[in-house]
């Protein structure tokens, strides 16, 4: 018989504990009924987690279908934000170009003055006038490696793919379909127990579960 033997069904997931910690898993074993009417019994149990499942499938595509539609239809809207953001990056950029061959020439100007006046400091050091404007480009320079112009940050184009995906990421499979059963599968008799399974990152001393769907 169907429930001659006891069975494990794959269930909700309780979580990660950590990125890089062990996943978790609960899955159930059955043990079935006896009695006059208990085969019979869990048999609609049966029929009711496939009429929950094939109910919950169905809301979930339309689910789907419904976060396609609203993703692109905000899509116009993301391009007309980017385009905005595009135009004052290139703004933006032409003025940091600007900057930057400014800093430049000043820096390569600074570093000329700094080794002319330190070398007239060097070989005559009374020379004050020169030893001070040499400290003085010395000044700039470290002010201005520490003031350097920053380049813009480039807008990215949004992706219309990713978009849909993170919209549909918000549909869920969880009906209660095993609940729903377990609660039925136990009216009928039978003992639910439930067990954990590590399915990702296991510890050494752990097998990691290789859950199979019924």
């Amino acid at each position: 018989m169907m429930y001659a033997r006891m069975m494990v069904l794959f269930a909700l997931s309780l979580g990660l504990a950590a990125c890089a910690g062990p996943r978790w898993q609960t899955v159930y074993q059955y043990e079935p009924p006896t009695g006059q009417g208990a085969e019979a019994c869990a048999q609609r149990c049966v029929k009711d987690q496939q009429a929950c499942r094939f109910d919950c499938e169905d809301r979930h595509q339309h689910c789907l279908n419904r976060a396609e539609l609203a993703a692109r239809d905000g899509f116009d809207l993301m391009m007309d934000q980017y385009d905005r953001e595009l135009h004052m990056y290139y703004v933006e950029q032409a003025m940091y170009e600007a900057e930057w061959d400014r800093y430049q020439h000043r820096f390569a100007h600074l570093k000329r003055d700094r080794s002319l006046y330190e070398s007239r400091c060097k070989n005559d050091d009374r020379d004050r006038t020169a030893c001070e404007l040499a400290e003085q480009a010395r000044r700039e320079l470290r002010h201005l490696e520490h003031h350097r112009p920053h380049a813009p940050s480039r807008p990215y184009p949004p992706s219309l793919v990713d978009e849909i995906a993170e919209a549909q990421s918000r549909c869920s499979r969880d009906c209660g379909c095993i609940q729903t059963y377990n609660a039925c599968y136990a009216a009928c008799g039978g003992r639910v127990i439930p067990q954990q399974r590590c399915i990702d990152n296991c510890p050494d001393d752990v097998k990691q579960f290789e859950p199979v769907m019924p």
